[in-house]
């Protein structure tokens, strides 16, 4: 596992601690920085049944992701085991120790959505135009059973090295 919006991660001594420190040049495909309360909103967004999020057991190991998703013991998306301790500093509890948590979240179900775009667009905010993103690309074309564009995300913080400016 590599970094991308985190420049790095501690793991608490016990495995169910993990703390991720936010690039300080992480921005979202319109230029918005990215927040560690962008995580937790979209954490929970996932979690949540009215989501439907075919693939949100991949994150159970969080605490509380499990009885969230499936409505068990009154538990709400506010009692997942995630918090924002700071603008650049994720916090993420497990029920217990799972030492392959890093590979979980490379699944699609652990990548952020931009907050203001999905309160503004819906469900409209996966589409070509719309989606706000922030990573090395931006979604330009989306044919199904054809074909997908990307473009090159200048926001991305290590653009420079970015050596494709489009993907088909």
């Amino acid at each position: 596992v590599a970094p991308g919006v985190a420049e790095r991660w501690t793991i608490s001594t016990d495995g169910k601690v993990y703390t991720f420190h936010l690039r300080a040049t992480a921005k979202w495909s319109n230029g918005d920085p990215v927040k560690a309360s962008d995580f937790v909103f979209s954490l929970r967004r996932i979690m949540d049944p009215a989501t439907g999020a075919k693939y949100a057991n991949v994150l159970f190991p969080i605490l509380n992701a499990e009885k969230v998703n499936k409505k068990q013991d009154g538990k709400t998306p506010a009692d997942l085991g995630v918090k924002a301790i700071d603008d650049r500093t994720l916090e993420i509890t497990l029920e217990r120790p799972t030492p392959y948590f890093l590979e979980l979240l490379t699944h699609q179900t652990g990548t952020p959505v931009h907050p203001g775009n999905v309160q503004a667009a819906g469900k409209d905010f996966i589409k070509p135009g719309t989606l706000v993103s922030n990573g090395a690309y931006v979604l330009v074309e989306n044919v199904p059973n054809s074909h997908i564009k990307l473009a090159k995300n200048p926001h991305f913080h290590d653009a420079k090295n970015v050596q494709i400016d489009t993907v088909f």
